[in-house]
């Protein structure tokens, strides 16, 4: 960190990694004592403990692709999976779709922004936060921007983006226009769909549950419920960063915003990842606010499936 070099004491920041929630345990205690006589008098942590102290370069996720891949989604009609308390039942679709492979990465956003956010952004698509570069280009008239993502983040996930941002890329994925296309958003009423022939779209939060955990072959969501740690998925080995269907980027930290309203003001979300404490929460329906961009929501694009297009 820059207030260790500029004490001359780079070697005394150190960084330890665990799983779980916000509140201090004592193997958070322990680890800061051990950190301290390592940092202190020199004595080597015990061995099943270690510190990062160099900074490990941002490199591309393997599971992401540079290019927009979609899986078909078939089995129309499946039931839904369990009725939870205070959450209900997701996951029953009853037609055939296609679902993004990845969550839209900073590449394929740049190539979007520069498309339709070249000259001006009125409806601010681009946010500094985002692992995106803005350069202007004053030699031409009138000056122009340029959208470039940052060389090691460009395969990652966008994050940063409002609701109605994704919902702008999806429309200039349907017809080349941000206004109109698969979301009429020159209208003015609170609770936007998708319209009749959409080409793109935000998945639903049943056509988002079905994507990541409805295992076409078991016709059950046995999933959702060995997913990402549990026992029986460690047993046997499986890799729990692709859905059943084959959707990546389950184990990521990041959030989905779906097209499904929580009330008037707010979208929900969906992920495969932790969300507060040491509880389990992908069963739960966690929503934003629509004109929030924040760090951990991104989105992926779903659209009818190839044969009904």
């Amino acid at each position: 960190m820059p207030v260790f070099q500029l004490f001359d004491q780079e070697h005394a920041n150190g960084l330890v990694y665990r799983r779980g929630g916000h509140s201090y345990s004592s193997e958070d205690w322990r680890s800061l004592l051990n950190f301290a006589e390592f940092i202190f008098y020199n004595r080597p942590p015990p061995g099943d403990t270690s510190f990062w102290q160099e900074p490990f370069a941002l490199e591309p996720t393997k599971q992401v692709s540079g290019e927009q891949k979609f899986i078909p989604i078939g089995q129309p009609g499946n039931e839904a999976d369990e009725d939870r308390p205070r959450v209900g039942s997701h996951g029953a679709v009853g037609y055939p779709f296609e679902m993004g492979k990845n969550r839209v990465s900073n590449a394929e956003y740049c190539v979007f922004l520069n498309a339709v956010a070249q000259t001006e952004d009125p409806h601010g698509l681009y946010n500094p936060k985002m692992s995106i570069e803005r350069s202007n280009s004053e030699s031409s008239s009138p000056s122009t921007f340029h959208y470039s993502p940052r060389q090691e983040a460009a395969r990652l996930p966008v994050t940063y983006v409002s609701w109605f941002d994704a919902a702008r890329y999806c429309n200039w994925l349907h017809g080349g226009q941000t206004e109109t296309g698969s979301y009429n958003l020159t209208e003015s009423v609170s609770l936007l769909h998708r319209v009749k022939g959409a080409q793109a779209f935000l998945p639903t939060e049943n056509e988002w549950y079905k994507s990541a955990y409805y295992d076409p072959r078991k016709n059950n969501y046995a999933y959702f419920r060995d997913s990402f740690g549990g026992l029986r998925a460690r047993l046997a080995g499986r890799n729990r960063s692709q859905s059943p269907y084959g959707m990546n980027g389950m184990d990521d930290p990041i959030w989905d915003w779906t097209e499904t309203a929580v009330g008037a003001l707010f979208r929900g979300i969906r992920s495969n990842t932790w969300f507060q404490g040491n509880n389990r929460q992908a069963a739960g329906r966690f929503y934003s606010n629509s004109v929030l961009e924040l760090g951990n929501i991104g989105f992926r694009v779903a659209r009818p499936l190839k044969e009904a297009r």
